[in-house]
């Protein structure tokens, strides 16, 4: 975050505020989902399949940003907004973090996500909107339906640090691999009648 000075000049400056003079308590992250376009996947690889399955293939978007047609916010399920934690980061610095930690997605395809930032005591001068201060994108989310999906990987260092911090979030120890299809059951075949109705088995 930065601080403006002289911003009614023809001369104005800003100046990084440090991580640590923030005050978090106002701050909120909220998010928008934008769909890029349906199937097919990125990839479907089975995690841990083999060669390949570590990373999808990146995918490109056509245009740096998402027309506004195009999000489905409503597709989102969770909550959608976020207050900030600030604590210290893998590397020991002071960070702060917004973390989803319940969000999912109803519809299977291609999606990014936008992540806004608000301090809800913050207001400009002459007006009662809450403006955004910081406004960023996500990577492609690829969204798999249960026949499609390749499985999750194990929790990040990242996943398991914000846990240790009491930061909500769901971790996991190995990785979660899609289940092989179940043959399909086989009926026992009823034995034959005679004419007189009495079973007959044959040999």
């Amino acid at each position: 975050m930065y601080q403006v000075f002289d911003a009614e000049t023809d001369h104005p400056t800003e100046k990084e505020i440090l991580t640590e003079q923030i005050v978090v308590g106002g701050l909120i992250c909220h998010v928008d989902l934008y769909a890029i376009r349906p199937t097919p996947y990125p990839h479907s690889t089975p995690v841990g399949s083999g060669e390949g399955s570590s990373a999808a293939p990146p995918a490109t978007l056509v245009a740096p940003f998402p027309a506004e047609e195009s999000k489905v916010t409503t597709s989102l399920f969770g909550t959608t907004f976020a207050h900030a934690s600030q604590i210290k980061g893998l590397d020991g610095d002071e960070v702060i973090f917004f973390v989803f930690s319940d969000l999912s997605v109803r519809t299977e395809g291609l999606f990014i996500l936008r992540y806004r930032m608000f301090d809800i005591f913050s207001r400009m001068e002459g007006s009662e909107d809450v403006p955004v201060l910081a406004q960023c994108y996500s990577g492609p989310v690829a969204i798999y339906s249960t026949k499609e999906f390749p499985g999750l990987r194990a929790s990040t260092e990242l996943t398991k640090h914000l846990s240790r911090y009491g930061i909500c979030v769901n971790l996991r120890e190995s990785e979660r691999k899609r289940k092989a299809a179940e043959p399909p059951a086989v009926e026992p075949e009823e034995p034959a009648e005679s004419s007189s109705g009495r079973p007959s088995h044959l040999s």
